[in-house]
Order: structure tokens, then C-alpha cells, then sequence
């Protein structure tokens, strides 16, 4: 945890705070909210990334004005995820500026957080238990999170109370958090899995859709909302596609850019792909966390050629949860530890996004206006 401080404070910059994890792109520049643009900022060359258009929502939570829909490049999609958002703009006191630093640097508790919840399963005293531990919280998934400013980080860690609170009998409340997850990141209304057990009574029929509903409706309802106020979304149907078809494609794409060239993409995909067959070759739907793993191992099968793109690409953050489904399902076996070392090795794309802060534009800062 130490050594997680020390490296992200490489990200903090005078003036400026920690805004280079949001990334605000020089040449969106001309779009970005009225509250911000006379801000000093962090920002990046060419167009930036995810985190730029949710650190703007949370200065203006607001999807409906039309300034807001300018500096989004998909409101529907964007305003889907601004519970976070919300949430700073709510500690900022209302303040743009302070809710967009508020925002940027927000992950940073986050992930402490995550790393005591961790320590539930995963306690201090072994070597298992520390790279289990180590490999969540420095996978790309979660390093990618952090350093890009994305609200993933703040669902999955919801979504890992969740999972503890129903393995501790806490059923109802676990059923609100993974709800609240859902209004996070949508694809988190997937974690609906942990509560759908074969049950023995009516009553237990009627307890587990209850509970179903409280994790599903309200993402269901925020979704319906937004697309009356800010329109469709084009990008829930971009990020589907034949089963397993973009996964192989971006493995083709590796062979012909080279294997060295992208080892941080290989070990990542690599990583994947072995939690995948440790869930594809052990269904046991008894137990919540194989629940988990079973259904992210539909997500990932259906994910598109944009999940895959890029690096390390969305995949990893997708699919955090199937990280920690299988660092808790896999079996505690010596002969195992090859398994459990290939299934985190996403931890080198991790520690290369946390040690590699991105470089400025040519001006550092937005200028006065």
C-alpha cells in the first residue's frame, strides 16, 4: 500500500492536483464545459480519454443542458455511470473545480478501501493469500481505473462488499450494495448472480426475485430515464459481438504486430483467458463466487472488437470481477500456484500504468479565459 502511495503521487502536479488521471484531451478543448475551462488542468495530446468526460459531469451533473451534451461524446452513455460523478460534485460542495479534483482523485480512497475489504479474504500471513491480494489490486483492470479517473473501480469495489456481506448471511443488504454497484456501472446489475441460488421454498422463490430486483431495477430505471432526457445510446449495442469472435481477432492482430510488441496486451489477454477455462471447466452454480465467475464468463465471451482495442484495452476493467471470483474459487494447492500466478498476471500492464504517468500537451494547463 505504501509503495501504491508512493507511485501515484507521480501523478500530482502543482496547481494542477491530480487532474493528469483524468486526461483531458488538447483537442477537445474547444468542448469542455463553460465551469472548467478557465480551471487549470491537466491535459494530455490528441483527444484524451473516458475519465475527462465524468470528471465534467461531476462539475456539472446536469446531462440534460446542452453545454454538458457538448462536452460528452456519448451523454446517454456517459450519464449512465454518473452516480460517481454525483458524488464528488457532492463533496465539492457544488464547486466545479473542487468537484472535478475531488473526482480526479477519488479512486485513490477508493482503492484503499478495496484493499481493506480484501483483506477479509485475503489476510496477511502467506504468500497465497498476498498474491491473490497484490494481484487484484495491481491488476490492469483496477491500475487502469485508478490512473484514468473511471468510476469501474468505485462499482467493482461495491460489488466486492456485496459479495461479502451476502457470504457473511447479510442477504438484503448485500442486495442494496450490489443495486447501488448497478447505478455505478451497469454491467455491474450482472453481480445479480451471487443471489440467484436454487431455492427450496416459495418464500425462497420470492425473497431471490425481490432481491434481483433491488440489484437490477434501479440500473434499469436510471437507463429508461436518460434515454427520455439525453436520447439512445449507440454504444451498448457497439460493445457486443459473436461469442468469443473479438476475443480471437485481437489475438490475430497480436500475432501480426508481434508478441514482444505487445507483451502488455498478451499478458493481460493471457490472464483472461485463464480464469475463462478455470470457470468454463469447474461449474459449481452452488456457490456465489463461481456465480460470479460463470456469468462474467458470458460477458467476456460476448464483448466486442471496442473492449479489445487499444491498451490494454476495457477488457481488463470489464472484467475485474472475474479476477476476484477466481483469486476466491481457486483451490489452495501447491501444484496450482502456476495457475494462480498466469491468472494475475495482468499485474504487469497494472504496474506499468501506475508507474508511467502521461506526459502534458505543450500547455500544461487551460489558460485563463
Amino acid at each position: 500500500m505504501v509503495v501504491f502511495l508512493l507511485e501515484i503521487a507521480g501523478f500530482y502536479s502543482p496547481g494542477v492536483g491530480f487532474t493528469s488521471m483524468v486526461r483531458f484531451g488538447k483537442d477537445r478543448e474547444s468542448r469542455v464545459i463553460p465551469e472548467l475551462r478557465a480551471v487549470p488542468r491537466f491535459i494530455v495530446p490528441g483527444s484524451g480519454y473516458d475519465g475527462q468526460f465524468y470528471a465534467q459531469l461531476a462539475a456539472n451533473p446536469a446531462p440534460w443542458k446542452a453545454e454538458v451534451r457538448t462536452a460528452l461524446d456519448n451523454p446517454p452513455y456517459r450519464s449512465g455511470r454518473i452516480v460517481s460523478s454525483v458524488f464528488a460534485y457532492a463533496l465539492g460542495g457544488g464547486n466545479p473545480a473542487y468537484a472535478m479534483h475531488v473526482y480526479a482523485a477519488m479512486n485513490i480512497v477508493v482503492w484503499l478501501v478495496l484493499a481493506w475489504l480484501l483483506l477479509r479474504w485475503f489476510p496477511p500471513g502467506t504468500a497465497w493469500d498476498f498474491a491473490c491480494w497484490a494481484g487484484i489490486l495491481f491488476s490492469a483492470g483496477t491500475m487502469m481505473s485508478v490512473c484514468r479517473a473511471l468510476p469501474d473501480l468505485s462499482a467493482f469495489a461495491l460489488m466486492v462488499a456485496g459479495l461479502r456481506l451476502w457470504e457473511t448471511a447479510r442477504p438484503t443488504a448485500a442486495a442494496g450494495v450490489l443495486g447501488l454497484a448497478g447505478l455505478v456501472r451497469e454491467t455491474s446489475i450482472l453481480a445479480a448472480a451471487i443471489v440467484v441460488e436454487k431455492p427450496s421454498t416459495r418464500q425462497a422463490v420470492l425473497r431471490m426475485v425481490g432481491r434481483s430486483a433491488l440489484i437490477a431495477v434501479p440500473a434499469l430505471a436510471l437507463t429508461l430515464v436518460l434515454r427520455h432526457i439525453a436520447g439512445k445510446s449507440h454504444a451498448a449495442a457497439d460493445n457486443f459481438a459473436l461469442p468469443f469472435a473479438a476475443f480471437v481477432r485481437r489475438w490475430i492482430l497480436i500475432g501480426k504486430d508481434g508478441v514482444l510488441r505487445s507483451a502488455g496486451v498478451v499478458a493481460t489477454m493471457l490472464s483472461i483467458a485463464v480464469q475463462v477455462g478455470f470457470f468454463a471447466s469447474r461449474l459449481r452454480l452452488a456457490d456465489a463466487r463461481f456465480r460470479l465467475g460463470a456469468v462474467y464468463v458470458v460477458l467476456f465471451a460476448f464483448t466486442s472488437d471496442a473492449i479489445w482495442e487499444g491498451y490494454p484495452g476495457s477488457a481488463p476493467r470489464v472484467l475485474l470481477p472475474l479476477l476476484l471470483a477466481f483469486n476466491l474459487a481457486l483451490p489452495r494447492t501447491p501444484r496450482l500456484w502456476p495457475l494462480l500466478l498466469l491468472g494475475n498476471l495482468s499485474v504487469v500492464t497494472g504496474w506499468h500504468n501506475l508507474t508511467h504517468p502521461p506526459k502534458s500537451a505543450d500547455a500544461s494547463v487551460a489558460p485563463a479565459r
